[in-house]
């Protein structure tokens, strides 16, 4: 069981049902070749219980898949490029389709979630200790990004500067799913859309430097929103 826990990395969730797990498949922002969905469906038609499911962090789930065909349903996974390798906080990230095909679309925020996963992955910032981060991504208020239960959220709008409609996003803070601990994320700010990445980046430093707060929530609690607030003024001007 050990190894199989450790070859899924962040894939398994274990079922209430003694010896079966829930395997979660990442996909990046809910697509997938078809090609490599129909290997997909070979695999699955074998293990669990046959069936895929879709879930609300735009990846795939099978359950009921018993322990002991745990290391061969991950191999496979592996070799179709569907292994568990990307820390979770880019795995779950959340986007809407956006500007590109959307007609009330504001922002691309398909583009800025590739634009968060590339800048967060050659930062150096220690990705596996965020754990299960929520940022959620829509492409205007409309809430199809799901941002309002975002750990993180921007939504996009648009602000005129000078004769010029630029493309902007709004901050959230604070949002979360929890029996007993369910709220929305507040709003803070706006940030130039090309500089949410940059002010991603320094504002995640800026919590991972504290050594004061156990997680982002306790870190939200003491002096973060502050933190944000201020860090999002020098990330807000057309320059």
């Amino acid at each position: 069981a050990g190894r199989s826990l450790q070859q899924g990395n962040g894939m398994l969730v274990a079922q209430k049902q003694r010896g079966y797990y829930m395997v979660q498949i990442p996909l990046t922002l809910g697509d997938i070749k078809a090609e490599v969905f129909h290997s997909l469906a070979d695999i699955v038609e074998t293990h669990g219980e046959g069936l895929l499911h879709t879930t609300q962090q735009q990846n795939l789930a099978l359950s009921w898949a018993a322990e002991s065909e745990l290391p061969e349903l991950l191999q496979g996974l592996d070799t179709l490029g569907l292994g568990g390798s990307r820390p979770a906080v880019l795995r779950d990230m959340v986007a809407c389709a956006g500007a590109s095909t959307c007609r009330l679309g504001i922002c691309l925020s398909r583009g800025l979630a590739e634009a968060l996963a590339g800048e967060l992955s050659q930062d150096g910032l220690d990705l596996d200790s965020l754990g299960e981060l929520k940022i959620y991504i829509s492409g205007c208020p409309n809430a199809c990004g799901r941002h309002p239960v975002a750990q993180i959220g921007f939504y996009g709008v648009a602000r005129r500067v000078g004769s010029r409609l630029v493309p902007y996003y709004m901050l959230l803070l604070g949002g979360m799913v929890e029996e007993g601990k369910t709220r929305l994320a507040q709003p803070v700010s706006t940030i130039l859309a090309r500089n949410v990445p940059s002010f991603l980046v320094e504002y995640l430093r800026s919590f991972q430097n504290s050594d004061k707060y156990p997680d982002f929530e306790a870190f939200l609690d003491g002096k973060g929103r502050k933190i944000a607030e201020d860090l999002a003024l020098s990330y807000m001007e057309v320059l």
